[in-house]
Order: C-alpha cells, then structure tokens, then sequence
C-alpha cells in the first residue's frame, strides 16, 4: 500500500471513529442501576460518560461506565427521538462507581470516542479536537428534551416522557409536551 493509500485510510477512520460519538438520556434507579437510553446501536465495552446526582440531587458531572451492548426492551417508549424519529435503544451501564443516592435520577450521557466533556449548569460541553456540542435538557409540560447542538446546528433531540405534568423550564416555547 503506498503511504498516500495508507494516509487516506488513516484519515477515514478518524472520520468514521468521530462519527461514532453519540448522546442520550442516563436513567439511574433507586437501586443503584444505571440505563442507557440512545438511539446509537452500541457494542459491549463502549465507554459512556454520563451525569450523576451530587448534593440534593444536582446533577454533576461525569462519572464512566461501559455498556453491556445487549438492546433491552423498552416497556413502553418512554424515550423518542424527535429530530429523525428513530428507534430509541435501551442498554444496561455497568462497571461504575456505586452512587449514594437513594432517589431516581435523569441525566444526560455521551457515548464515544474520548473527548473533553465538561459540566456546565445541568448541561455537558464536549470537545473534541477542533469540534464543540452543547448537549442541554429542559422540561416540557410532561417530560424531558435533550437536544445536541452543533455550530449552531441541532443535530439530535430526544424526548423522554416522566408520565405526569411538570413545570416547563424550557425557554423556546415550541418544546410543548414533546419538543418542536
């Protein structure tokens, strides 16, 4: 192979790795269980990089575990996607510090190739080389969106149904009950 074949192979796989990076919604139990919900097809092992409750429930940021890659069952969609309308997955998170919080916890989780994630109110700013998302939630008048934004650019949004009423927190009032 000569070296340009062998750099432009380089160069894709970089492409093809970034391209894996992916976002969803952490749901932790009162038992100290940890679901991933994304609408990224991931494998056992992959790193996943999710928000946790500190003091009072504030969500902190980050705490690592992997994925089982087995797809469980939702019981019912309680998480969809509202950009692209596909099929949101459901994985188990193992391998993570045990949590002292007793309360179910939401939170927001990145999944893919290591990148600088940092919290910022109850939102996550990734970094990645030279590229930069927003990953924000906010309540609707029933549940929860996670919108991913990119150069200004939405590039996901997942909805995740609480099944009660709560207090909109979200600011464009276009995020009724699921969002725009």
């Amino acid at each position: 192979m000569d070296i340009n074949k062998f750099l432009l192979f380089l160069a894709l796989g970089f492409c093809i790795n970034a391209s894996n990076a992916a976002e969803g919604f952490v749901k932790l139990d009162a038992k100290g269980r940890a679901y991933l919900y994304t609408t990224s097809s991931i494998k056992n092992g992959d790193e996943v990089n999710f928000q946790y409750p500190g003091e009072k429930g504030v969500a902190k940021c980050c705490m690592s575990a992997v994925s089982d890659g087995i797809p469980q069952n939702q019981e019912s969609p309680i998480v969809l996607d509202e950009l692209y309308g596909k099929d949101v997955n459901l994985y188990v998170l193992k391998g993570f510090q045990k949590i002292a919080y007793s309360r179910p916890f939401i939170g927001v989780a990145y999944i893919g190739p290591k990148a600088n994630v940092q919290g910022v109110n109850s939102n996550l700013l990734l970094r990645d080389g030279g590229n930069e998302s927003l990953l924000e939630t906010c309540l609707g008048a029933e549940g929860v969106n996670l919108t991913k934004t990119s150069h200004g650019k939405t590039e996901a949004h997942l909805y995740m149904s609480l099944g009660y009423d709560v207090t909109p927190t979200c600011s464009d009032p276009g995020y009724g009950s699921q969002g725009p």
